[in-house]
């Protein structure tokens, strides 16, 4: 294995800035594409913090397969949620069909180490290391030469510098990546604060039903309005008996705080770049009150809870456990609500990720999901761009790339802010009013089981996608392919998740497969080319319903060149169709993050390597020549050989884009002329019998 020296580089792939769950997932899935990298964070040692506490599904698909068995060994599989009234009648079971779609909860420090140790095992692809105690001082971004990094050992005061060819930022909400390249974080706080506080409630997992969460709202007098949320965390030492730990949260308005929560006189005043929660070890370890200045109006943030302070809300919202039982705390935590999102994602070679980029409430734990995925989706394109020839194409593909990070996350980003805006109004508000009719709504939702299948995978992350994003391609040359596209009727489309079908690998070289398929998670972070055979027609005879041979044989120099996964979905399988929505024989190219990129219907070799030019910058002509008999990429006939310069295979996907274009054009030509044609008929009925009724 290649080990990076003890000494910091003079230069690096990728220089990484943040140690954090985003960071150490940037780190691996770079590794992985063979960049050198190197992790810095100011903190001599790693926090033993609660902080993020679950991990959605979508996320364990992307991480790596060690690290997810690792996650479904040590952390609770959250089997449901019940939300209740302030007397623990329960007004709504959100308890998923599949077990799939729970959350894993376990302490953030917890999914640190995995991920530690999973970065110490690819350091055999890439050489990566983490350094701690070294703070970022200065970014100088020269362009072609990479991004100076002046950076500063702690302990010592000494500075060194280090040139990167790229730089992600993964230092959390204060980012100084951010303030160094003078990105607006632009966003609000509110005056609501929350606290929480993780310990061992004893009888509380009992009164919850076992490994599930619990949220509880109440309109009480005082310090009983308002709501309080527990999940279940594993065991401590100090859990004796109790099955599981929890973290239990609380919100305080402002007025709350300072009428029942005995802050204290002396007060902090923090800046506007130092609004995030200061965390504590153990409980109570602060009993100062915060106050956070937005403008001119400061907000009164509450100080970190005791074991009391929490009990005492717990019981004054409905959320019951032994009340005399010892509580044994781990840690605690106050913390204000910010909803903010970077200007932008981007910057030169310099990248944002994770609560550098975009902050908001813990509300549906969503928060370290997104940055994860961010890490994911800029891992897979850096490592593509360092592999891009240096030629015009190669440089204009990673750019690309680069510029599509911005494109594709902010706009995931901007909507999930948006949704949980809108969600953290609702919990927190304490209008009577509003308590009455979310409670009635809550009641109707819980016979709803459509709707609670869509609340499902909108927390579990799964019906994200990158539909609009330049990656996206959809090359629908037959009509009635385009006509379904038009119509809604393609379920699929891409820059969709790519969904968790059987699959069967390698290219079908058999009427029926032998053995049993796999599913496609955790994901391999490799590019996956799908044939599908389609689920129409007879599926009895179990024969292939496609000559795949001409095609594989087409793009076999792709494949070995940037190692394409191949895998088979024959027409026996029609739940697995069905799934990739393959009516009829199609081919889905899924990207290095597990989201399509192309869909091909029918199946064609040029769509697929004219995609993969375009988005890596490798020319593949030879490959492109090699699947016309007769021809080879270099000779052959002239009169029917294909050129395999950058012209021709631009001008082929712009061809393969039109001619799915054009035929839905034509198509909302047709139907267009068919509704005004039927519109004017109908008028006209319309006006005779009218006419005939006046007559009368």
């Amino acid at each position: 294995p290649r080990k990076m020296s003890d000494e910091l580089p003079a230069q690096i792939d990728v220089l990484v800035v943040g140690s954090g769950p985003v960071g150490l997932t940037a780190g691996i899935n770079l590794a992985r594409h063979g960049a050198s990298v190197l992790i810095i964070d100011s903190l001599e040692v790693p926090d033993a913090l609660t902080k993020a506490s679950g991990l959605q599904r979508r996320t364990l698909e992307l991480l790596p397969t060690r690290v997810v068995d690792a996650v479904r060994k040590d952390a609770v599989r959250v089997e449901g949620m019940g939300i209740h009234t302030a007397t623990l009648n329960q007004i709504l079971n959100l308890s998923p069909d599949d077990g799939e779609t729970a959350i894993w909860a376990q302490e953030q420090w917890r999914t640190e180490a995995m991920l530690r140790t999973e970065l110490d095992t690819v350091a055999s692809l890439g050489p990566a290391a983490v350094r701690r105690g070294v703070s970022l001082e200065a970014i100088d971004d020269k362009g072609s030469e990479g991004v100076r990094a002046t950076l500063r050992i702690v302990k010592t005061g000494s500075e060194c510098v280090v040139t990167a060819k790229y730089l992600v930022g993964a230092d959390g909400a204060r980012s100084s990546v951010r303030q160094a390249l003078g990105i607006d974080f632009a966003g609000e706080t509110w005056s609501h604060g929350f606290v929480a506080l993780h310990a061992t409630f004893p009888g509380l997992s009992k009164a919850l039903g076992g490994a599930r969460a619990g949220v509880a709202f109440s309109m009480g007098e005082g310090l009983g309005a308002g709501l309080v949320f527990a999940i279940p965390l594993p065991p401590s030492s100090d859990s004796g008996d109790e099955p599981y730990t929890h973290l239990v949260v609380a919100d305080l308005s402002e007025t709350e705080v300072a009428r029942h929560w005995e802050p204290s006189p002396s007060h902090q005043h923090l800046t506007a770049s130092h609004r995030q929660a200061e965390d504590h070890p153990v409980a109570g370890a602060s009993s100062a009150m915060a106050v956070v200045r937005e403008g001119r109006k400061p907000a009164l943030r509450p100080r970190a809870p005791t074991a009391e302070d929490m009990a005492r809300l717990m019981a004054a919202r409905g959320l019951p456990f032994a009340p005399d039982a010892h509580v044994a705390p781990i840690w605690t935590t106050s913390f204000g609500l910010n909803v903010r999102l970077a200007a932008t994602f981007r910057r030169g070679r310099v990248v944002l990720a994770g609560d550098a980029a975009h902050c908001h409430p813990p509300i549906g734990g969503q928060g370290m999901n997104m940055g994860i995925q961010d890490a994911v989706n800029v891992a897979w394109k850096i490592g593509a761009a360092l592999r891009a020839p240096d030629t015009t194409g190669g440089r204009n593909a990673a750019e690309a790339l680069l510029a599509s990070y911005d494109q594709e996350r902010r706009a995931v980003v901007g909507k999930v802010l948006a949704g949980i805006r809108g969600a953290a109004a609702n919990v927190c508000s304490r209008s009577p009013a509003f308590h009455g009719l979310r409670t009635l709504a809550l009641r109707v939702l819980d016979r709803l089981p459509a709707a609670k299948a869509i609340g499902f995978e909108t927390v579990a992350m799964l019906n994200h996608n990158y539909r609009s994003s330049p990656l996206s391609l959809e090359a629908r040359t037959t009509l009635t392919s385009a006509a379904r596209a038009w119509l809604g009727g393609a379920r699929l489309c891409a820059g969709d998740r790519l969904p968790d079908a059987m699959l069967w690998a390698g290219a079908p070289s058999a009427p029926r497969p032998a053995g049993p398929g796999s599913q496609p998670y955790p994901y391999a972070g490799d590019w996956l080319l799908v044939l599908c055979d389609g689920c129409s027609g007879s599926s009895s005879t179990g024969t292939a319903s496609h000559d795949w041979e001409e095609l594989v044989s087409g793009i076999q120099g792709a494949v070995d060149l940037l190692g394409v996964r191949l895998a088979h979905v024959p027409r026996t399988e029609s739940e697995s169709n069905a799934a990739l929505d393959a009516v009829s024989p199609r081919v889905i190219l899924a990207r290095p993050d597990a989201y399509i990129g192309l869909i091909a219907d029918p199946p064609s070799a040029d769509a697929v390597l004219a995609y993969l030019e375009r988005v890596t910058g490798h020319a593949l002509g030879g490959a492109l020549g090699a699947r016309v008999p007769g021809t080879s990429g270099s000779g052959g006939n002239a009169a029917h050989a294909r050129p395999t310069d950058k012209e021709y295979r631009s001008t082929k996907l712009v061809r393969v884009r039109a001619l799915s274009a054009g035929r839905i054009a034509l198509l909302r030509v047709g139907i267009l002329g068919t509704a005004a044609a039927a519109a004017v008929v109908v008028g006209k009925v319309a006006i005779r019998s009218a006419c005939h009724y006046w007559r009368r």
